[in-house]
């Protein structure tokens, strides 16, 4: 089973990101990916009074899982909108993700991203 879960340890952030390969921000908010009780992936985002920032979103090396960055992905996006972040940035750039998450140069509208049934939202 996927779980997507806050991570607030220091010690924590450091292992997953290093993990994925990818810079720790100790500033970040973050979310572990776990497939099981194996961990798989990371999700590193800040909200900033331009709107919310995707710092990385990526699995470990060795292990290929779309979905399960959407997931996490989303779950970023939701938690940033109910912050009220009227969009959001992509720094981790993934052209297939990014159609997933429907993001259009590494950017997206959250408003009424959540609205419909996984439709998402473009940018203008």
């Amino acid at each position: 089973m996927l779980r997507v879960t806050p991570i607030p340890e220091t010690e924590k952030k450091i292992e997953y990101t290093s993990l994925c390969g990818c810079e720790c921000d100790l500033n970040a908010l973050t979310y572990s990916i776990c497939e099981d009780e194996e961990k798989i992936g990371v999700c590193q985002f800040k909200l900033t009074d331009n709107g919310g920032v995707i710092l990385s979103l990526r699995t470990k090396p060795d292990y290929n899982d779309l979905g399960a960055l959407i997931i996490a992905g989303r779950a970023a996006l939701f938690f940033m909108e109910r912050q009220g972040m009227k969009s959001a940035v992509l720094l981790d750039r993934n052209e297939k993700l990014e159609r997933h998450l429907h993001f259009l140069d590494g950017k997206v509208d959250l408003v009424g991203y959540f609205d419909g049934p996984c439709e998402g939202s473009k940018i203008n």
